[in-house]
């Protein structure tokens, strides 16, 4: 029977999925092994894999010690012993003397099922073990005799129970006695759930996807696992390019699904069910509303339960804790009753909602129960479902506006959601050219910055973009005639979505030295920072970070980006993306500056707060994520994130990225010797038309490709790739984007260019960020012939994550001290770089990869590379502080992990690792 508060999990409507709870299992092992410990209480939520581990347990101890079973059941709360009618008779059970029958028949139970062990007791020196499932509906007789049972030493427990209920006091008795440990199940995060996602449908899955699920379910394994299957099942969950994607759109849910979450619900009052579906219905609600019609008790008893939270909005507004609760009870309320609930929810608001999320659920409702609302609600929530992404929702909701006034915007935000779906040309056939229609100011700025970035996408190049420029400051001029008020406001406001035109021109071409005065004129603007004012400023402030990060100002840049995410602006006024452009902005100066940490902490809140926008932007992050891996040196890592990138890219690609990715996954591929596959993907590179910046490094990644092509006899030695390079750093230099120069110039410095040593240290000094400093050091001390200074060089380099450049300058201090005769300074640097190429090779060349091996560990790979470069094995011992006895034993065991017959055969074993 199931429990209140807990998924059916070992019924029919569960489906096998993968194991996800090894750490937890190996916890609770632990913990059972410790002579002090004699309960393991095991507090989980619904759906989180509470059963699957007792069966795990099972299963794993019942070969070793008697185990016994139990399940507790709210029928037999009230019933002493009840639970344990399987095991023990009712005549027993019914004695007035009934605990002394069951404690006999508890050790008679242990005794017959030692004996069906192999040999008796495996390990006599264990006693039994006694598993308890929902363990927080256990009568009062039977939690108190186990309790008696695990204080006397004669069995262990493991007892799972409800976070949303107390376990019975004996039990708990325990755990203020000193012998009993907690452990509590938490939901998946979200690496956790891309790995369950993949093993569940055994294939990659696109980490957008996985986040759809993850999110859905909010980390619950048992509604991740039931989601997937379904949606495979149907179809909607299906492989493309090589990987599982989910389709955008509506979804029915099946009856396991729907059962699942209605024995979730079992025990919940009727008022908290009623309280349930008025928040599925309007979900985000405005907390203050939800706190008029819902009583203090149901809010409680929702929290308690944990089905209910905050969201992150202003006002603060409550929602599912777990979505698809919401997703599910939408679809199973009667049109009567939810018409019904409108109505008094519409009693209770104050005007419209002020959270956009809000607004565009309280729209679809009252267009789904077919209540009138007006066509201007109906636009604004359609503006804002383009903003979430939700492309099939904008278009659904365009089309239910009727009235003249509203085309030429609904045009917009149909040509915004085509945008969103890749869909270019039919965007920008919506757009249109209808200026010489247009009669209000508002309508003139609406979209006009979405149909220059269309443009750009579909490759047609800055002067389209300028032209449109120059056709709205003649429309602007043609509205603000003397006979309209404000004039002059008009015509300045119209001029400023001009100039931003203009510096998207400007962008696209790499004019960046032509940007500053025109930026600077739209950032100190001199009307108040809110509607299209505010989204003027806040865009000239993101194009003047990306002007300052070209120019080699990456930590200003940043600052400015920053800066404008702080301003007020109308998310109705508009359908362009700025909140991504700013975003973008954002990531491109970290990148350039080199400040790897920075990059990690931002790309995992976005991944936790981005929300549908992870459908669109997912392949944007793997794009960060893989430059960040590269530039660090972790080559491996960073090839899987950039191929899951072009992947994911290929789907949806609304920063113009693609290009760039494919650049840089080539030269990855290039530098760890897969010249076939960077061939191939060098042939299949088409440029991006986005930013110039990115374009930039794109086209030093693919001439670097083919520099490293060439000196593999790839390509044919033409000197292609070094050339393209230096002209780009010296077309860069006279144009002041040193960052675009330096990128070059350190490209053909990893490769080994010569004669660059110089260059480099002058230019690294004039441009921000730990990048540069750690770049410039190890060539200002190349360019002296420093070994001490190299060493300095390498820690800053090491300091600052760019391990491949920390390896190299280690290498050459170790050549200079050796040649110089400082031998302590010199042993130093070897054992250091030791460390650093260990921790590279680990990543870029693990025997993991070979099939038929095991694994080295980090030590084994370390001593190995010592012996594999002519190290004696009491060199290796004094330089790593080990015993000579422990060396030998690495090597040998290392020599069997390998396949070889001993040292003669290492160097070639680990250069092939």
């Amino acid at each position: 029977m199931n429990q209140p508060g807990s998924f059916a999990e070992d019924s029919d409507v569960a489906v096998d999925g993968p194991f996800c709870r090894s750490e937890e299992l190996a916890a609770i092992t632990k913990d059972l092994m410790n002579e002090g410990c004699w309960a393991v209480f095991l507090s989980s939520d619904t759906g989180l894999g509470a059963s699957t581990i007792l069966r795990k347990l099972t299963a794993a101890e019942q070969g070793s010690v008697p185990v016994l079973n139990l399940h507790g059941s709210t029928s037999l709360t009230n019933i002493a012993y009840g639970v344990m009618s399987a095991y023990v008779g009712i005549a027993e059970i019914l004695h007035e003397n009934s605990r002394v029958h069951v404690l006999r028949s508890f050790v008679a139970e242990f005794q017959r099922l030692s004996e069906r062990l192999e040999h008796g007791y495996l390990d006599p020196k264990r006693v039994p073990l006694i598993v308890v499932n929902d363990g927080h509906c256990l009568d009062h007789d039977t939690a108190e005799l186990l309790a008696l049972l695990a204080m006397t030493g004669t069995a262990k427990l493991i007892v799972s129970y409800s976070q949303r209920h107390l376990l019975p006091e004996q039990l708990r008795k325990l755990w203020f006695f000193g012998i009993a440990e907690t452990i509590s199940l938490v939901p998946l995060d979200q690496n956790a759930g891309h790995r369950f996602c993949s093993e569940l449908v055994a294939g990659k899955v696109l980490p957008a996807t996985s986040w759809h699920y993850w999110s859905l379910a909010a980390g619950t394994p048992l509604l991740m696992n039931l989601l997937l299957t379904h949606d495979k099942r149907r179809g909607k969950l299906h492989r493309h390019l090589g990987s599982w994607v989910v389709e955008e759109g509506s979804s029915d849910y099946g009856e396991d699904l729907q059962d699942a979450i209605g024995s979730a619900l079992l025990g919940l009052s009727s008022e908290g069910r009623d309280a349930l579906n008025l928040l599925a219905l309007s979900e985000p609600v405005e907390e203050s509303v939800f706190q008029q019609m819902v009583s203090e008790v149901v809010i409680k008893e929702l929290y308690d339960w944990r089905l209910l939270q905050h969201t992150h909005s202003a006002p603060p507004a409550l929602g599912f804790f777990t979505p698809i609760f919401g997703e599910v009870i939408r679809a199973l309320i009667p049109a009567t009753q939810s018409r019904k609930l409108y109505q008094q929810l519409l009693g209770f608001i104050d005007g419209e909602p002020k959270n956009n999320e809000s607004l565009l659920r309280l729209v679809l409702w009252a267009l789904e129960t077919e209540v009138p609302i007006s066509e201007r609600l109906i636009l604004r929530a359609a503006v804002f479902a383009c903003k979430l992404y939700q492309s099939d929702t904008a278009l659904k909701l365009a089309d239910r506006i009727f009235d003249e006034k509203y085309a030429l915007r609904v045009s917009m935000v149909k040509a915004r959601a085509k945008y969103n779906l890749g869909e270019y040309q039919e965007a920008l056939h919506l757009l249109g050219e209808r200026l010489e229609a247009v009669a209000t100011l508002e309508d003139l700025l609406f979209g006009s910055l979405l149909k220059a970035a269309t443009r750009l996408a579909l490759g047609m190049g800055a002067a389209a973009v300028s032209r449109d420029a120059e056709n709205l400051r003649n429309a602007g001029a043609r509205l603000a005639n003397p006979r309209v008020l404000d004039a002059e406001k008009t015509l300045a406001q119209a001029q400023d979505i001009a100039a931003l035109v203009d510096l998207m021109a400007m962008s696209c071409t790499g004019e960046y030295s032509k940007m500053a005065d025109l930026s600077d004129t739209l950032i100190r603007h001199r009307g108040t920072a809110t509607g299209f004012s505010g989204l003027s400023r806040a865009m000239a402030m993101a194009m003047d970070s990306e002007r300052l990060t070209a120019q080699g100002l990456p930590l200003k840049g940043l600052a400015r980006a920053m800066a404008a995410y702080a301003i007020e602006n109308d998310e109705g006024s508009d359908v362009f993306f700025l909140p991504e452009s700013i975003m973008q902005r954002q990531f491109i100066a970290i990148l350039c500056a080199g400040d790897w940490k920075l990059a990690a902490e931002i790309l995992k809140q976005f991944s936790l707060d981005a929300g549908p926008l992870m459908s669109s932007l997912g392949g944007s992050a793997n794009v960060i994520r893989g430059m960040v891996l590269m530039r660090s040196g972790h080559l491996r890592q960073a090839l899987a994130s950039l191929t899951t990138g072009i992947e994911a890219l290929r789907i949806s690609d609304p920063l113009q990225l693609q290009g760039f990715c494919t650049a840089m996954t080539a030269y990855v591929s290039a530098r760890l010797g897969q010249v076939v596959e960077a061939r191939q993907l060098l042939d299949e590179h088409v440029e991006s038309s986005g930013m110039f910046i990115v374009l930039a490094h794109e086209r030093a990644y693919a001439a670097a490709t083919r520099y490293t092509l060439e000196s593999h006899h790839i390509l044919p030695a033409q000197h292609v790739g070094v050339t393209a390079l230096l002209q780009q750093a010296n077309q860069a230099h006279t144009e002041g984007s040193f960052m675009i120069e330096l990128n070059a110039l350190a490209l053909l410095f990893e490769l080994g260019e010569p004669n660059l040593n110089h260059r480099i240290s002058v230019l690294a000094a004039a441009v921000e960020g730990p990048w540069a400093l750690g770049l410039g050091q190890y060539a200002d001390a190349l360019d002296r012939q420093s070994g001490a200074d190299l060493l300095l060089a390498a820690e800053t380099l090491e300091r600052s994550g760019m391990f491949a450049f920390a390896k190299l300058a280690l290498d050459e201090a170790e050549k200079l001290l050796k040649l110089q005769g400082a031998d302590l300074a010199a042993n130093t640097a070897r054992a250091w770089l030791q460390r650093v190429s260990t921790e590279l090779a680990d990543e870029n060349h693990s025997s993991s990869d070979r099939p038929g091996h095991t694994p080295l560990t980090r030590r084994e790979r370390e001593i190995a590379n010592m012996a594999a470069a002519g190290h004696s094995d009491r060199i290796i011992a004094d330089m790593l502080k080990l015993s000579l006895r422990t060396v030998e034993g690495h090597l040998y065991r290392t020599y069997g992990k390998l396949g070889i017959a001993g040292r003669d055969e290492l160097k070639a074993a680990m250069a092939v690792g």
